[in-house]
């Protein structure tokens, strides 16, 4: 399978500065294949504003940030769809790209329906 960009976002349930499991070596995995990865922490409510930083890997950048609203789960769909699109419209924005894949821990396939794939899927890519 073909590459369709570089960029990747993976939102993950895992702090990257913290234990190290399968998101984070997903993402190690998938720089050496050549993605630019982006890595997104949990919420951080003690930040006022997304906040991009380098890794020891180059390639691979940390993302802290604070949740999009207070109690967002329990919005009307149609409320949090738009709230989390314009979200990560706007860290696209920042990073001047736009995502090309999105590897998310826990499943939010109806947020971000056709952009989603499996880790799994991603890893299975070649060069």
């Amino acid at each position: 399978m073909k590459k369709i960009d570089n960029r990747v976002l993976i939102i993950s349930p895992e702090r990257w500065n913290w234990q190290f499991v399968s998101k984070h070596h997903y993402a190690i995995t998938l720089v050496k294949r050549g993605y630019q990865v982006f890595f997104l922490d949990p919420p951080n409510n003690e930040l006022d504003d997304i906040r991009i930083s380098d890794t020891s890997c180059r390639g691979l950048y940390h993302i802290e940030a604070p949740q999009v609203a207070k109690g967002l789960r329990f919005y009307p769909k149609s409320i949090r769809v738009s709230m989390e699109r314009r979200w990560l419209e706007r860290l696209e924005k920042m990073i001047g790209h736009k995502f090309s894949l999105l590897g998310i821990g826990l499943i939010l396939e109806e947020t971000f329906p056709g952009f989603l794939l499996t880790y799994w899927e991603v890893l299975a890519w070649g060069n």
